[in-house]
């Protein structure tokens, strides 16, 4: 479920207004809380029966801005759209945004799981944890990263229960490497991808699901991509011999 887009065509069905907030599909603002299609929505939910749902993505990205949510607002939309799925399709997966755990989007989602317990007297509902990490490309090993990972996870086991309700079940959806900031070399993106992916496979600390994310930059060769001009490239060969041993 889109948190953020400036094209709003292509979310209205599924876009739920927030008070006080920029209405989407309309371009003014929302005069109260709602689905702006809920038929549409629910129908739409029925025809994808059994599928995983995210509440939105990376809400610190624009954080307080005409497009971002603040906490509060972000509460408001995880209660409504966790519940409406879960009634139209009980079989479905709903989890909280895809976050990163940088100092920033840990305050932002300590907050959020604050507010969610102020407005509705429980801890804040998911069928799963998301989150993202990325690395630089001139600072890494793989004891490091393994330390970040567990480090992350050991934060968010230190919610469960309290600030958030559900099971523990950690899925690393977005990883790579910070290619929109500086080139990555080909041979470290494969390095990276060998080394990291097989800790992945049987790591002790609870992610259960990981998903590459190519960076993009149109100022130099990323070397993160796993498709260009429809064909696989050696990182895509890859990350399939990797995902299907």
């Amino acid at each position: 479920l889109p948190s953020i887009t400036r094209k709003t065509n292509q979310w209205c069905l599924v876009t739920y207004r927030i008070a006080g907030h920029r209405d989407y599909c309309s371009g003014g603002i929302a005069s109260k809380d709602g689905w702006v299609d809920e038929q549409g929505f629910k129908s739409f939910i029925l025809s994808h029966l059994g599928k995983v749902w995210i509440i939105g993505n990376e809400p610190t990205n624009h954080p307080y801005d005409e497009y971002g949510l603040s906490p509060e607002q972000q509460a408001r939309w995880h209660n409504a759209a966790y519940y409406f799925i879960k009634s139209v399709d009980p079989t479905s997966t709903v989890g909280q945004y895809g976050m990163t755990l940088q100092p920033m989007d840990r305050m932002f989602t300590q907050i959020f799981w604050g507010s969610y317990k102020a407005l509705y007297g429980t801890p804040t509902p998911t069928d799963f944890l998301s989150f993202h990490l990325y690395i630089r490309t001139d600072d890494w090993t793989l004891q490091g990263e393994v330390d970040k990972y567990t480090e992350d996870v050991e934060w968010l086991d230190q919610h469960r229960g309290v600030d958030w309700v559900g099971p523990r079940d950690y899925w690393l959806n977005e990883f790579g490497m910070m290619a929109w900031r500086m080139p990555v070399d080909e041979a470290e993106a494969l390095q990276f991808m060998s080394e990291m992916i097989p800790w992945l496979q049987t790591n002790p600390i609870g992610i259960t699901q990981w998903a590459w994310w190519p960076g993009q930059s149109s100022n130099w060769e990323e070397n993160t991509k796993l498709i260009e001009g429809g064909k696989p490239t050696k990182l895509g060969k890859l990350y399939f011999e990797l995902a299907t041993k």
